[in-house]
């Protein structure tokens, strides 16, 4: 520290916000950047507090929960039959909770620190913008990189994360936005921008968060109900046009979507078919959701039962859903009625004509000319082996136990009660993301995964913000 002392513009305040300020942009890069920053951020303040004697910084309420959190995390992972790799895990998260304190820490100390990281998230969300139009339209974007069919993914070439990206930093970009009090147009902007990018980017879950952020959004703002309405019309008409008018966005949010719901038991079916000369497969399971998400709810509760208050210890379904004891198997019910349609086609034909196929190779070319191959990945030998279950709720369950899942839980329900209290719009557009992020029935990535908890926990430590 006794660097930053000599030199009278590089203060120790504007080192740890440069390496804040360039966590956004590196986390399109991939999980490595973002969190090497972030981990050297909270090591370089922790040598801070030590040689400053300044450990009052961590008394408050916020971080006493976080170790408990903390805590339970390492319980389970002593007690998990994966330990070492576990409480690698638990003991390196460590970083998220004092992450959040240097946000607090660097809010009192700089003044100027919520504008910087606003128009750095502002010039982020622009540029995505433009690349990600430039994509939709000419098929790749300025770097000449293509996106997976029925995406966009911009400057996040092959990884399926643009959507995902823009939704989780959407409202600490609206709260900041509100804080230094840019005008309405401004935060109408941000909106559209944000609407836009999550739906050319095909993932259905973001677009669904962010919907519900607007539609919290205009609940709570201080704004006359016509305008609330007008408002609401536009957004909501660009966004329909945009993906009624686009045969693959159509697909991939709204025909794929209602194929994937089965409430009413309608009869599966399987259909390979091609749109824009790419062969894919229209298909209904007779599942409620989707069959993979039912194999991931029952691998995950049998894990529970096994390990009830603690879990098996975080980052550990990976390998106990790859155990027998917990392994699930089972086929798209839709794809079965379709092999056993095409084989009995071809047993007709064989008995009408009273003769076999000359060969095999007949054979397959007859079923390959009618759509069928001897396997589909995706919907054969769908199991409840994964990395994550898909689910904020059955991850914690099964990897915390219910004291785990509890104090998340409880933090969501805390969340939520905030958005009608009486804090400042800026807070209440906080909750509301992370209000989001945690809801129960919504899908989710992996909550211990490094690069999801570092949009998790960035707009945690500006709940700090005070009115201005």
């Amino acid at each position: 520290m006794i660097f930053f002392k000599k030199n009278k513009y590089l203060t120790f305040q504007n080192y740890l916000q440069f390496l804040i300020l360039m966590i956004p942009l590196f986390l399109v890069t991939g999980p490595f950047l973002p969190d090497f920053f972030l981990t050297l951020t909270s090591f370089s303040f922790l040598i801070y507090i030590f040689l400053n004697k300044k450990l009052h910084l961590f008394y408050n309420k916020t971080f006493l929960f976080f170790l408990i959190f903390f805590s339970v995390c390492i319980i389970s992972s002593i007690l998990s039959d994966y330990t070492k790799t576990s409480l690698l895990t638990s003991i390196s998260y460590i970083r998220f909770g004092i992450f959040i304190i240097v946000i607090r820490f660097l809010i009192n100390e700089k003044n100027n620190f919520s504008k910087n990281l606003y128009k750095v998230l502002f010039f982020i969300f622009i540029i995505f913008f433009f690349d990600s139009v430039f994509q939709k339209i000419f098929g790749f974007n300025v770097f000449g990189w293509e996106a997976p069919f029925g995406r966009i993914t911009s400057f996040f070439y092959k990884d399926i994360k643009l959507g995902g990206y823009i939704e989780k930093f959407t409202p600490l970009l609206l709260a900041l936005a509100i804080y230094i009090q840019e005008s309405k147009k401004k935060i109408f902007i941000i909106f559209l921008i944000s609407l836009t990018i999550t739906t050319l980017s095909g993932q259905r879950m973001a677009l669904i968060s962010n919907l519900s952020l607007f539609f919290i959004y205009l609940f709570i703002i201080d704004l006359n109900k016509k305008k609330k309405i007008l408002i609401f019309l536009i957004l909501i008409t660009g966004i329909i046009l945009l993906i009624l008018l686009n045969p693959v966005l159509k697909l991939r949010i709204i025909d794929s979507t209602f194929n994937k719901i089965n409430i009413s038991k309608n009869e599966p079916f399987f259909k390979p078919t091609k749109i824009n000369g790419v062969e894919i497969i229209l298909h209904k399971d007779s599942t409620v959701i989707s069959r993979v998400y039912i194999m991931y709810l029952k691998t995950s509760f049998k894990i529970w039962r096994d390990n009830l208050f603690f879990g098996s210890g975080p980052r550990t379904y990976q390998f106990k859903s790859s155990e027998l004891k917990y392994l699930t198997y089972s086929n798209h019910a839709g794809y079965v009625n379709f092999k056993n349609t095409i084989n009995s086609q071809i047993d007709n034909m064989k008995n009408s004509m009273n003769l076999k196929f000359k060969n095999i190779i007949d054979e397959q070319q007859w079923k390959k000319g009618h759509g069928y191959l001897d396997d589909y990945e995706g919907f054969t030998n769908i199991s409840g082996k994964n990395s994550h279950p898909h689910n904020t709720y059955l991850q914690l369950l099964s990897e915390t136990g219910i004291l785990g899942t509890s104090l998340i839980l409880g933090l969501f329900i805390y969340f939520f009660l905030k958005i009608f209290s009486s804090s400042p719009i800026y807070l209440k557009c906080l909750f509301a993301g992370l209000t989001i992020n945690l809801f129960p029935f919504f899908l989710s990535g992996n909550f211990f995964s490094g690069w999801l908890s570092i949009l998790y926990y960035f707009p945690i430590g500006f709940l700090f913000l005070q009115k201005r």
